[in-house]
């Protein structure tokens, strides 16, 4: 009897085992499931709104929800004639509840079967005849990559925003291959932001593919131009830079998946991200810090040392990172490596850094430095500078009302 209960115990045991979920389905359903809720139906809800600009009048339940939403908000009707004044719309569905009945309706559409964010941004402040100078500046994919981008690395990082954006961005609709290296270096990153570790070395090992198969076409029309402390590279080291950031990613993704296997090509990822980045000319203190975990691994104590000293005299520290490394410091100089890893890891020293890397070299894209210095790039820009943490408080709904009132004949 006993023999046959164990045998049983067995069975089930190896029954259990060949269905466990495989981590990157697991994943999937999580950031599916990321992507469905409240929070980013509410900015759903703006975009189409926004988008619906220019279409105006053509479906009037449409319509009617868009002006509901906009005389609560007053949010894109401010926006369009007061870059200065700011609002909290990503909030709205906690703190003014009368917008939900609007929600529900303008998540109903499609956004991309509107015009684009910018051709409504030209409409509302661009010549009433005539060529339209914004229209054709991004495909649609283009455009929700860059508006990731900016929602990630701008002052008001919102990454669930990033992530949604992100998630509408059709591969084959991308042209200039910066914006391919773009597209998935920000899935990478969107992805270690969220602990999907699997997703995230998916997409570096995409990044460093279209590196590769993009090279003549990167060197030819390089991007960045300087390294992250706005020193000139060449075209090749720039090149080189592009691939140091695809290894970095990839090794951070690895060190967090499941298997020690994935953990030891991690660290092989971080000795080329090192090659890679001294090719690129990179001065940052992602380089150190990898430099560090690296040497750390390998039980290096002089070379430890000396990464953990550059790290202290950077001047790019803040007071919060510095104090870590005040902490960490004792730990390299008597080499406990793993206390000093583990130290690194808990207070996510290396994601951060790597996210301040991307976030210095977005802002050096032409695009983005184009956008800022034209009008309807400004309040394109302006779409993802919402204050999320402010609440609109609900004693305000008529105040904002009063304030919408005269600016609907505007865009409407």
């Amino acid at each position: 009897m006993k023999n046959i209960l164990l045998l049983f115990a067995f069975v089930i045991g190896f029954a259990s085992c060949g269905t466990k979920e495989d981590p990157f389905t697991r994943e999937q359903k999580e950031i599916d499931e990321y992507l469905s809720s409240d929070g980013l139906n509410v900015y759903k809800a703006f975009k189409v709104s926004i988008r619906g600009t220019k279409a105006a009048g053509q479906d009037p339940e449409f319509d009617k929800a868009r002006a509901q939403l906009f005389l609560l908000t007053g949010y894109l009707l401010q926006q369009a004639t007061d870059t200065t004044h700011e609002v909290d719309a990503f909030e709205v569905y906690e703190t003014v509840t009368e917008a939900k009945p609007a929600i529900d309706e303008l998540i109903k559409k499609d956004e991309d079967s509107l015009p684009t964010v910018m051709e409504n941004i030209s409409f509302v402040v661009g010549p009433t005849s005539g060529e339209d100078p914004l229209a054709g500046m991004f495909t649609e994919s283009e455009e929700h990559l860059i508006l990731s981008g900016l929602w990630f690395a701008g002052a008001h990082a919102h990454p669930d925003l990033a992530l949604y954006e992100l998630n509408r961005v059709q591969s084959a609709d991308i042209r200039d291959p910066q914006f391919k290296c773009l597209a998935e270096m920000t899935r990478s990153l969107l992805y270690l932001t969220n602990n999907w570790p699997y997703h995230a070395e998916k997409s570096a090992d995409d990044f460093l593919a279209v590196t590769e198969s993009e090279k003549a076409a990167l060197i030819a029309s390089p991007w960045p131009m300087v390294d992250a402390n706005g020193n000139e590279v060449t075209p090749e080291q720039s090149w080189h830079q592009l691939r140091a950031i695809g290894y970095v990613l990839r090794g951070v993704a690895r060190e967090k998946c499941e298997e020690d296997e994935k953990k030891e090509q991690g660290i092989e990822d971080f000795e080329t991200f090192i090659t890679e980045a001294e090719a690129g000319g990179l001065d940052h203190k992602v380089v150190d810090l990898v430099g560090l975990l690296v040497a750390l691994e390998k039980k290096d104590a002089d070379r430890a040392n000396s990464y953990i000293v550059k790290l202290e005299a950077r001047p790019d520290l803040t007071q919060e990172e510095k104090d870590l490394i005040a902490e960490i410091k004792p730990l390299v100089a008597e080499m406990k490596a793993e206390e000093a890893k583990d130290a690194i890891g808990e207070n996510n020293l290396l994601p951060s850094f790597a996210t301040n890397l991307f976030a210095e070299q977005f802002m050096n894209l032409q695009v983005v430095k184009d956008l800022k210095a034209s009008e309807g790039g400004k309040k394109f820009i302006g779409i993802t500078e919402i204050k999320a943490q402010e609440l609109i408080p609900t004693d305000a709904i008529d105040s904002l009302k009063k304030d919408a009132e005269g600016l609907f004949e505007k865009v409407l």
